[in-house]
């Protein structure tokens, strides 16, 4: 590969913005602990760095986002394909009040466990606790962002495997899923890319908002597997 000014330079900001972030995880800690109590108040403010962050990367020319409105998503779970390393960080930034279900294993990431832990639903591995925190948190408003691919996937890997967790949220609660599309071009932060490798022009990141999708009924393994099919058509 033959060297590139442009490519350098944008590589050299990607990085910044990996340290920016990671900094951020690593220093929030002493900041958001004495707010523990207040889950409403940290999310807003990881929110608003989200949207710092996003803001920033717009105006550096390194990524910019296409999503429309989404001020009436409130109590939804939303689902979206999983392309890059940071749709979280881009979907938090542009939804209302959220949280998102991450693994057990980002909570105890020295550089997120702090945002993780106070912000985010983490999956212990008990599907009774995931529930039951996941309905007290829509019934009051919260949005549940949920990638049913459960890790980033590249749009064109064959058998693309969807987990059943959110459509068994979506039963349980009675909450609708609001599918989203990701498109991103160019095709950089995905599954063992650098995140320093982001090309040689600026990032596009599409969201397209697909038709909700209410629960069809009682919390059953057959509707399970329906709302499922629905979920992976509509986020295709």
């Amino acid at each position: 590969m033959t060297f590139s000014l442009t490519r350098f330079a944008r590589g050299a900001l990607s990085t910044f913005f990996f340290i920016f972030y990671g900094l951020f995880g690593l220093l929030s800690l002493p900041l958001l602990l004495p707010l523990l109590p207040f889950p409403r108040l940290i999310r807003f403010l990881v929110r608003s760095f989200y949207r710092i962050f996003v803001f920033l990367a717009a105006v550096t020319g390194l990524f910019r986002v296409s999503i429309g409105d989404t001020r009436e998503i409130r109590g939804k779970i939303v689902v979206m394909n999983h392309l890059t390393l940071i749709d979280i960080v881009i979907l938090m930034a542009h939804l209302p009040d959220s949280t998102c279900v991450v693994k057990g294993a980002a909570a105890r990431n020295p550089f997120l466990m702090s945002a993780v832990r106070s912000m985010f639903l983490v999956n212990s591995g008990d599907p009774h606790v995931l529930m039951t925190k996941a309905k007290k948190l829509l019934s009051s408003g919260v949005n549940l962002i949920v990638f049913p691919e459960g890790t980033r996937t590249p749009r064109d890997a064959p058998n693309r495997k969807i987990h059943r967790g959110a459509a068994w949220i979506a039963l349980e609660s009675g909450a609708e899923i609001f599918p989203m599309h990701l498109e991103v071009y160019p095709q950089v932060l995905g599954k063992n890319q650098k995140f320093w490798d982001v090309g040689d022009r600026i990032i596009r990141y599409n969201i397209e908002k697909r038709e909700r999708i209410v629960p069809p009924g009682a919390a059953t393994r057959t509707n399970a597997i329906e709302l499922t099919e629905k979920m992976k058509e509509a986020i295709s």
